[in-house]
Formats: structure tokens, sequence, C-alpha cells
């Protein structure tokens, strides 16, 4: 696949009479689970319709149309969308070209999210760069029934905008990384759990460093015996343990004498 890449980048039109081979071959591996490879399908695809020639890329990919893969689907309106780039306002002079519109209207109705996002991507490319919207859909309305003339029409409607003829693609964030958003906020919520068990950790330590005790433990000799009989009314309100109190009573007496 990278040689083939690298082949239709220095051959161009050469390499014209193998393009049904070259093409049909390179979107059928498409499909390929293996992400490195499904790149590099995509790469010989782009490099493909960035030299060959247009009309016999859209003869190819029209008789491929009847596979049903969706990751194939997506090959072949990305193949389109690549040509619309490289020519712009002189794509509605490739022959055939208006068997591509139709494909691209077709395939905005499709079953499978990602054909439908591929698809609506490389059409609002055609409206934004080649093809007004009333010649659009006049090759739509000539080659559709009027149900699905109206489901298109209705699709540029809502996720087209623009001024004039040109328009220009809205795909809503929802649609393209729903994945991503909720890993961000799966993200952001387990940060604010460790925020608040770090913050109750904190208060637990800082509850613990103003019990009665620590600070009997932590006073300085000279104010042991001040604090001695506080201490020992502190303890009963807090209900410590009876048996305890006589120790502690002893190790603050004690604590008081040395001080002296």
């Amino acid at each position: 696949m990278m040689t083939l890449t690298e082949m239709c980048q220095e051959l161009k039109k050469q390499l014209d009479p193998e393009l049904e081979s070259i093409i049909s071959k390179l979107i059928k591996k498409g499909s390929d689970t293996n992400v490195f490879i499904a790149e590099e399908v995509k790469k010989g695809l782009v490099a493909v319709c960035q030299n060959c020639s247009e009309a016999r890329i859209i003869s190819v990919l029209i008789n491929l149309t009847g596979l049903k893969a969706s990751q194939i689907k997506t090959n072949i309106c990305l193949c389109i969308e690549t040509m619309i780039e490289r020519h712009e306002t002189k794509f509605s002079q490739v022959r055939d070209y208006d068997k591509a519109v139709y494909l691209l209207a077709n395939y905005m109705l499709d079953g499978a999210l990602e054909v439908r996002i591929a698809a609506k991507k490389a059409f609002g490319t055609l409206l934004a760069h080649s093809i007004s919207r009333t010649e659009i859909e006049k090759i739509v309305h000539r080659n559709m029934n009027e149900l699905n003339y109206s489901k298109v029409v209705s699709i540029m409607d809502k996720e087209l905008s623009g001024q004039g003829g040109n328009s220009a693609l809205i795909i809503t964030q929802t649609q393209l990384s729903g994945t991503q958003k909720r890993s961000s906020l799966m993200k952001r919520t387990s940060a604010v759990r460790e925020e608040t068990k770090k913050a109750n950790s904190d208060q637990s330590e800082e509850s613990k460093d103003l019990s009665p005790l620590r600070k009997a433990l932590d006073a300085s000799p000279v104010d042991k015996p001040k604090a001695k009989t506080a201490n020992k009314l502190t303890f009963f309100k807090e209900g410590a343990e009876f048996d305890l109190l006589p120790t502690f009573f002893a190790q603050a007496e004690n604590n008081g004498n040395h001080s002296c």
C-alpha cells in the first residue's frame, strides 16, 4: 500500500489503466481492523484521487457501491471529497460528477452513523467550494424519489449553513466527539472525587490535632499545670472512658511536677 501511494504520486495518470484494480483492492482492504493498515489505505486512496483521472475514479467508485461494509462507504466518501478539494469550482466539469453528488446524497441517508457523517462532510465541501445548492437539488431531485429528496433537503437545511450558493457543513460535537466528552467528564468527576477525599482527610487530621488529648500532650511544660483542671473537665464532657482518666491525670501531675 505504501508502494502504491508513492507510485501514484510519481506516475500520476500513467496508472489510469490500472485504477480499477488499485482502487478495488484499497477499498476492500480498508475494512481491516488493524488501525495501521486502515490509515495506509486512506493515504493510498487520497494519493490516487489527487493524481489520477477523476472520471475513471468515479466510474470505479460507482461500481463499488454494491459493497455494504460501512468502512468501504466511508472511504468512498473520502475519495469524492478529495476530488472535490482538488478541483473546487472545476469539479462540475468532471465527467459523471452528478453521479458522485447523488452517491453522497444517498449516503447521507445511510443507516450507519459514520457513513452519514463522512457523506455530510463531503457534501459540505461540495457546497462550499464547487456547486451551488440549487444545482445540487436539481441533481438529487432527478435521481431520488420524493421522500428521500425531502430528507436530503431537510438535512441540508438543518446541518448546512452559509451565504448565497456556498455553504459550510456544521457537524455537532455530540456526533463527532461524544466518546471524548464522556471520557473528559469521567476524568473531571474522578478529579473532583480525589479532591473531596483529600479535603476530608485533611479535615479529619485537623480535627484530631484539635482534640483535648492532643492539646494536652502537645502543651509546653509551663502550660501543663494551668491546663490540668480544664483538661479533666473537658474529658468528662467529651465522654472519655472512665478507666483512662487516672492514667491521664497521673501523667499530667508528673509532667507538672517535672516542669517545676
